[in-house]
């Protein structure tokens, strides 16, 4: 037997995958040691979509992650845009 989801919880698991991807980028960006490079605690929007972040060990980038078509920056702990160009 075939199980078909329903929009409902298409639409559901689809923000728990969002919301997983953000508590990535949180992880890699909340970090006591950056205070001394604050950079290091934004989030790259890209032009094409892709957002990246790194603490300068790791590297997360991830393809799609919006459909705004300008760059910014947005802070991983607060989640506020910071720059927008």
């Amino acid at each position: 037997m075939v199980k078909t989801m329903t929009e409902k919880q298409i639409a559901a698991k689809e923000l728990a995958k969002e919301k997983a991807i953000y508590n990535l980028f949180k992880k890699i960006t909340k970090n006591k040691q950056l205070d001394s490079r604050p950079i290091l605690k934004l989030i790259n929007l890209r032009e094409d979509g892709v957002a990246v972040a790194t603490d300068s060990h790791r590297l997360l980038q991830v393809t799609e992650f919006h459909d705004k078509k300008e760059y910014g920056l947005l802070d991983g702990a607060t989640g506020e845009v910071i720059e927008v160009t």
